[in-house]
């Protein structure tokens, strides 16, 4: 039992307050919330029982009081080269019984020889920096949730392709030229060649052209093949046009029909036609 409620508390005048006492510590984790039911009587004799119950919810808030956990406690891959920049290693993953305060990020804290390899901060994705030279490599890596942190290790083992490995025909290898839509970076069908955007928003203005890093192989076996597709973000009406600042002009009496009393100037991030402004004179005139 995690609570109680005191059969009275006394108060000033003829006032009586039933008050809820907690017996046990409460853990967000374990029970979220309490849903219970009160009914009150009196203390005479007979006692007399009122009809109608009172409905009771407690909430527990959540805490950050659980460390986050790797879902293995050592991680074994395998790379064959050669490989290249941006070429996808592994996942890790970790998870954290926190439910408002499970904000992980992910770190390689050693075995990073000359920084080899790279990890998402946010998604524990662990991609190829540059050229391989070691057998493999052990990587330490943390998770933290900003109070507690666990640790993990990854061993690389790095192997060549064979002779007879795989490739990629040119014809396959396209300048892709993408819309921008509610969509984002990429995945790629295990056997339809096709490349997906997998949900989050390009944006030209941010970043006008991305690599993506393409890796063929054949399952369970050393035949591997990589290629880069080029893909061009092109650009939508997505930006209003903004003034650079307010204005302000002083105008002679003696004026004429045509002179020039001041200039304005707006921009507009999009770019071609997208970016053609025009200015209009609304009110006040």
């Amino acid at each position: 039992m995690f609570i109680q409620i005191r059969k009275s508390l006394n108060l000033p005048g003829e006032l009586t307050l039933g008050a809820v006492k907690i017996l046990h510590l409460l853990d967000n984790e374990s029970y979220p919330e309490f849903d219970f039911t009160v009914r009150i009587s009196d203390k005479r004799s007979p006692k007399l029982i009122s009809e109608n119950y009172t409905h009771v919810i407690i909430r527990v808030e959540d805490v950050n009081d659980c460390p986050p956990k790797f879902s293995q406690q050592v991680y074994n891959t395998t790379l064959f080269v050669p490989t290249y920049p941006g070429v996808f290693v592994t996942e890790l993953k970790a998870v954290d019984a926190d439910s408002t305060n499970s904000q992980l990020r992910y770190c390689i804290v050693a075995g990073n020889i000359d920084n080899k390899f790279s990890i998402g901060s946010k998604s524990g994705i662990v991609t190829v920096a540059n050229g391989l030279l070691k057998p493999f490599y052990q990587l330490d890596i943390t998770v933290t949730d900003g109070h507690y942190a666990s640790a993990t290790v990854l061993t690389i083992y790095v192997d060549t392709v064979k002779n007879d490995s795989l490739s990629l025909h040119k014809r396959f290898i396209q300048q892709l030229s993408l819309k921008i839509q509610q969509s984002d970076m990429n995945s790629i069908g295990r056997t339809s060649r096709v490349v997906y955007t997998s949900g989050k928003p390009f944006d030209r203005e941010v970043t006008d052209e991305r690599d993506v890093f393409v890796e063929a192989k054949v399952e369970g076996g050393a035949k591997v093949a990589h290629a880069t597709v080029k893909v061009t973000i092109e650009d939508v009406n997505d930006n209003k046009p903004i003034f650079v600042s307010p204005y302000h002009a002083i105008v002679k009496t003696s004026a004429q029909k045509g002179d020039v009393i001041g200039k304005v100037l707006a921009v507009d991030r999009d770019i071609n036609e997208n970016g053609d402004i025009r200015y209009e004179l609304l009110r006040g005139n």
